[in-house]
């Protein structure tokens, strides 16, 4: 309580802090000290590099046809990616992975971190000329035994710094095929000079003696950031993955990496070693707003799990499929 001049105490009289005029200031210094942090952590991530690559998991977006078509049949959702948690034994059949949403229920799937993509496939509605659209779940474009066209006008984006993975997503490869770009043979070289264009990317197939040939997609990358890549930090990372679901499913570990916008479980990371982490649970460390590093527990993707081989080269070459032919 403070004493009036009279001698009184003042009972309303309201208390200041003594040193509340420095309080923006050390505002100031701690938000300038954390600063420095998040770029000596960023430092210490560079010292020895390993990249790798950041899937994000899509919420949103155009629907697949699978999922747009199961959920009229049956009046029922989905199955949900996200409900898999760590040491789940579930061994989906093919009959349940959709090639072109990898589960999630929208278009792409899952889209890597710095860049931007574009799949190309039959929702869309392209032209079409001399090839079957078979209406399972997923669409897909069947040839005959006459020369067809599937053509999708798409436009470029306008900026990129390289074209990534490019890549096709088959039932079976026909015979005969080949991409083009407004009728020229497609080339990566191609891509960049129609960068921010309007073109026309037809495919063009033929076969009369596989009932299984059949095109589901076509997977672009365009790096936006850097490399497409972040700095990643998996320490003591163990991989017993033996595409058996009976056997050794324990591999989690810590995986920190940078600050990536929006981390959530469900997500995937891919090493430098071409294996593929699934985040089960993502924390940031994040002091007065400030992400200073994000650490995630993940744990490795077995070889049955077939939902998970993304269009990526890295993942091709580790887990030895021909899920996709990269043609670029």
């Amino acid at each position: 309580m403070l004493r009036t001049g009279s001698g009184r105490v003042g009972h309303n009289a309201r208390f200041k802090a003594r040193n509340r005029h420095l309080v923006p200031e050390v505002t100031q210094r701690a938000e300038r000290v954390l600063e420095q942090v998040v770029e000596e952590e960023a430092a210490a991530l560079d010292v020895y590099p390993s990249l790798g690559e950041y899937w994000h998991r899509k919420i949103n977006g155009p629907q697949c046809t699978c999922r747009r078509e199961k959920e009229e049949e049956t009046g029922e959702e989905l199955f949900d990616l996200t409900k898999f948690i760590q040491g789940t034994a579930m061994n989906l059949i093919d009959d349940a992975f959709c090639p072109l949403c990898f589960g999630t229920g929208f278009v792409g799937g899952y889209y890597k971190h710095g860049t931007v993509n574009i799949v190309l496939e039959g929702s869309q509605e392209p032209r079409a000329h001399r090839v079957q659209l078979v209406k399972e779940s997923p669409y897909y474009y069947k040839p005959t035994n006459k020369r067809g066209t599937v053509t999708w006008k798409v436009q470029i984006p306008a900026r990129f710094s390289s074209v990534g993975d490019v890549a096709i997503r088959w039932k079976e490869a026909p015979a005969q095929w080949s991409l083009t770009i407004d009728g020229e043979p497609f080339t990566k070289d191609l891509l960049a000079i129609h960068a921010g264009d309007i073109v026309d990317i037809t495919l063009i197939m033929k076969d009369s003696s596989n009932e299984d040939a059949g095109f589901y997609g076509l997977f672009m990358q365009f790096i936006v950031k850097s490399e497409g890549l972040i700095p990643l930090d998996i320490p003591l990372s163990v991989k017993k993955s033996t595409g058996v679901a009976s056997e050794e499913t324990e591999s989690s570990v810590s995986i920190n990496f940078g600050s990536i916008t929006n981390s959530r479980s469900a997500d995937t990371v891919v090493d430098h070693e071409g294996f593929v982490w699934r985040l089960i649970e993502v924390a940031e460390n994040k002091p007065m707003d400030k992400t200073i590093s994000v650490t995630a527990q993940a744990r490795l993707v077995r070889q049955f799990e077939v939902y998970y081989l993304l269009p990526s080269r890295r993942i091709n070459s580790s887990y030895k499929t021909d899920t996709y032919m990269f043609i670029a």
